[in-house]
């Protein structure tokens, strides 16, 4: 026999709407697709985000997202910093998710960038945005030519 969804069934959906709680629902959307990773990072490099954060011309998206980023790091000591986070002088590898396209480059201060040897300032917005992040994280950030999602497939360090 089939089972009906007459009345009882629109009365018992009508129900269970009434119970959820739509701001709920609005924070667990955010958890899932706004999921903020805890950047490690150590000090000097944090204050100087912080700083950028406060001068810089990045898109509100940006600014949220570096913003909550910050307010949650975990600041570390420079020895304590893992091999595979992302720190001005890393050289890191990441793919765009959606096209597959790998890039290649070493993370420094403004003075030192030059593409033509692949050396990307922190405050370029993918370098601003990887800064932080662990090999194997997805950072999501608006670029100049749309929102992109990043895959850091590598990170290395060169020896001092």
């Amino acid at each position: 026999m089939a089972r009906s969804f007459g009345y009882p069934g629109i009365r018992n959906s009508y129900f269970l709407v009434q119970q959820i709680k739509p701001q709920k629902i609005v924070n667990q959307i955010k958890n899932i697709y706004m999921k903020t990773v805890q950047l490690m990072i150590v000090k000097k490099e944090l204050d100087l985000l912080k700083k950028h954060l406060k001068d810089s011309n990045l898109s509100d998206y940006n600014k949220t997202q570096l913003l909550a980023e910050l307010d949650s790091a975990m600041v570390v000591k420079e020895s304590e910093l893992p091999d595979d986070a992302v720190c001005i002088g890393s050289e890191v590898e990441i793919q765009e998710v959606v096209t597959g396209k790998k890039y290649t480059f070493q993370i420094v201060l403004p003075a030192e960038a030059n593409m033509k040897v692949n050396k990307m300032s922190v405050f370029a917005p993918i370098g601003t945005a990887l800064l932080g992040y662990r090999t194997g994280s997805e950072v999501q950030w608006e670029m100049p030519d749309g929102l992109k999602t990043f895959s850091i497939l590598k990170v290395s360090h060169q020896k001092k």
